[in-house]
């Protein structure tokens, strides 16, 4: 991801499935885990959320563009992978096969908080 927008948006994802993973483990004792995945070809996906050690969901945060990301399509097919493409500035959020593409603000929100 470049530019400033795109690091922000990247540390805010961060931030905020942090605070979601901390509330989960206060609340429902549940050991959650925020790791990325990437391979030795260096194909890289931003986030995989991790309960109990096992992935929830593998996430790519992007500024703009509904293009799916061939890493995170790579990781889902391959790994049968909840896979969600969150995006700063999406008007309309749909399905790209198995790929959820999600309004960054509206999936960030939809995280329940402590």
């Amino acid at each position: 991801m470049i530019g400033e927008e795109g690091i922000k948006l990247e540390n805010c994802v961060a931030v905020s499935l942090l605070k979601h993973a901390f509330s989960l483990e206060d609340e429902k004792g549940q050991r959650t885990r925020l790791a990325y995945l990437r391979t030795k070809e260096e194909k890289e996906v931003d986030f995989c959320f991790l309960i109990d050690e096992k992935p929830q969901y593998i996430l790519e945060a992007k500024k703009s563009g509904t293009d799916v990301s061939h890493q995170l399509n790579y990781f889902s097919e391959r790994y049968h992978l909840t896979a969600i493409q969150l995006v700063m500035n999406l008007r309309q959020e749909f399905k790209n096969g198995s790929i959820s593409i999600r309004a960054a603000e509206r999936f960030l929100r939809e995280l329940p908080r402590p």
